[in-house]
């Protein structure tokens, strides 16, 4: 069962979450930490996440483990949400589908990677 304190994600606010640091001195893309689990009370557009503890795609849709997305748009289907890649782009035909459902954890809020 994950903690009271999992199920929390850093409030939306209006500044744009950048890059760490790091990735910008390297020249590769920016890596991102996994942070608390995106739940149904968490989930919103604008959310910037990674894989979570339920990863379950087998493929790289997500450019790999450490790579961001941004939660674009939620279904009418409680649950269901769009998340568009960084490494796929900004067309609509590269988002993702997500269940977001309780004891299922695909997706974690994003925090910088920290060396």
């Amino acid at each position: 069962m994950v903690g009271e304190s999992a199920r929390r994600c850093p409030p939306l606010t209006n500044t744009t979450v950048t890059a760490p640091l790091h990735a910008a001195a390297t020249k590769q893309p920016p890596r991102w930490d996994a942070g608390d689990v995106v739940t149904s009370e968490s989930c919103r557009v604008g959310l910037k996440v990674v894989r979570g503890p339920d990863w379950y795609t087998s493929d790289d849709a997500d450019g790999g483990e450490g790579r961001a997305g941004t939660i674009v748009r939620k279904t009418a289907s409680p649950g269901l949400v769009y998340v568009q890649w960084e490494s796929q782009g900004s067309e609509e035909v590269n988002e993702r589908l997500y269940y977001i459902v309780p004891g299922r954890y695909e997706l974690c809020c994003a925090v910088p990677y920290t060396v």
